[in-house]
C-alpha cells in the first residue's frame, strides 16, 4: 500500500524512491526526479512506524527484506549505519546495523529481526521512549508488567521489553527493544548487573575463600566425553557439571546442569563466568539431557574462561541463586585437543 502525498507533490513508497512523473516539456527531456523528502520513525512492537511527511503513516515490519528496510533508514538517517556480525547469539547469528542516535537494527537471514534503543530520540506514537519514566510508562500503559530479573528492573509491555535505571518510582527508562535481540552485549554492565555483582565479589576474593568442589566431588576428573565434547565429572557417565562441546565443527558450547526458574522471561539462562584471567557474560537456552535441564550457552574460543581454564585456573560460574566452582586442574589436557579441532 503506498502514501498518498497531498496536492500535486509525487507519490512517495516507504520502501523506494518517488515515483518519477514523465512530464514532457517541447523541446525538453523528461522533467527531473523530484527528492525523496525525508521520513520518520516511531517504534513499536511490530517493527518500526514509517511516517511520512503529510503525517501518513505505514509499518515496516518485522521480516521485511534487509536491503529494502535499509533503504527506507537511508531515509530517516543521513548516515550509513555501522555493521556488524555476531555468530553467538542465543537466537542464531545476527547483523547488526547501527546509528549514532541509539537505534539498533537486527537481521537475522537478510530479514528485519529485531531492533534496540538505547538513548533518548525516537519513541511509540504516545510518547514513550529511553528517558520516560516509570509513572509515565504505566499511565500510558497500564497493562505494563514489571520484574526484577536478573538484567536488572525489566518491563514488558505489548510484545515490547526495556529495563528501568533501578526499581524507584521515578526510574528512567534505558533500553527498549522488540523482537529478536542478543542480550545487548555492548551493554553488559546493565543487562547483568545483579550477576555481575556478585561475580566480582567472588572473582576478587582470595582462593582459600572461593567455594570448595561438593564432598565426593572427588571422582569427578576432566574427561574426553565423546569425539566432539570434554566433560569434568564422573567418566563414561552423564554426571557432570560442565560440558564443553564443538557444534558444527567450529563453535564452542558451555553446557551445564540448571533449574529451569533461572530462565528469564524470553526464556534465555544468563551465566557470569569468571577465572582468574577474567570474566564472560553467557547466555543460552534450556535443554534436556540424561541429567535432566541444561542450560547450553555459546562459548568464545577468546574468551577469559577458556584462556583460564587451559592456564589450570578454577571456572567459577554464577547462575541465578547458585555459584559453581569447576577445579581447572586438568583441563587443559582434553580442552587443548578440543580446540584444535574445533574450527582450530
Amino acid at each position: 500500500q503506498q502514501l498518498q502525498a497531498q496536492g500535486p507533490q509525487p507519490q512517495y513508497w516507504p520502501w523506494g524512491q518517488p515515483a518519477q512523473r514523465e512530464a514532457h516539456v517541447s523541446g525538453r527531456g523528461p522533467a527531473p526526479a523530484t527528492p525523496a523528502m525525508p521520513l520518520k520513525l516511531a517504534l513499536t512492537g511490530e517493527g518500526l512506524t514509517v511516517i511520512a511527511e503529510n503525517g501518513s503513516t505505514q509499518l515496516l515490519a518485522f521480516s521485511r527484506d534487509k536491503a529494502q528496510t535499509l533503504v527506507t533508514m537511508s531515509r530517516v538517517e543521513p548516515s550509513p549505519g555501522v555493521e556488524t556480525v555476531n555468530s553467538e547469539c542465543g537466537a542464531g547469528t545476527l547483523t547488526f546495523v547501527e546509528w549514532p542516535g541509539g537505534l539498533t537494527l537486527l537481521f537475522q537471514e537478510d530479514r528485519f529481526a529485531g531492533w534496540t534503543m538505547d538513548k533518548a530520540g525516537l519513541t511509540t506514537m504516545d510518547g514513550i521512549g529511553v528517558g520516560s519514566t516509570r509513572a509515565q510508562l504505566l499511565a500510558a500503559r497500564p497493562d505494563t508488567t514489571v520484574e526484577d530479573s536478573t538484567l536488572g528492573t525489566e518491563f514488558a509491555v505489548a510484545d515490547m521489553g526495556g529495563l528501568f535505571e533501578d526499581a524507584a518510582p521515578d526510574a528512567k527508562i534505558t533500553h527498549l527493544w522488540a523482537g529478536v535481540t542478543c542480550a545487548f552485549r555492548s551493554e553488559v554492565s546493565m543487562r547483568y548487573l545483579s550477576l555481575a555483582v556478585l561475580a566480582v565479589a567472588v572473582w576478587t576474593a582470595p582462593a582459600a575463600a572461593r567455594e570448595a568442589p561438593a564432598e565426593g566431588a572427588a571422582a569427578y576428573v576432566w574427561n574426553t566425553y565423546t569425539d566432539t565434547s570434554i566433560a569434568f565429572g564422573v567418566p563414561d557417565t552423564d554426571d557432570r557439571a560442565l560440558r564443553i562441546d564443538c557444534e558444527g565443527g567450529k563453535t564452542l558450547v558451555l553446557i551445564t546442569p540448571v533449574d529451569p526458574d533461572s530462565a528469564g522471561s524470553d526464556g534465555l539462562v544468563r551465566i557470569v563466568a569468571s577465572t582468574d584471567a577474567g570474566m564472560d557474560m553467557l547466555e543460552g537456552g534450556l535443554i534436556e539431557l540424561g541429567d535432566g535441564p541444561n542450560v547450553s550457552a555459546p562459548l568464545p574460543r577468546t574468551s577469559d574462561a577458556v584462556a583460564g581454564l587451559m592456564a589450570g585456573g578454577d571456572l567459577t560460574l554464577m547462575l541465578l541463586g547458585e555459584e559453581r566452582v569447576i577445579p581447572g586442574a586438568g583441563a587443559a589436557a582434553v580442552l587443548g585437543p578440543l580446540l584444535r579441532a574445533c574450527g582450530g
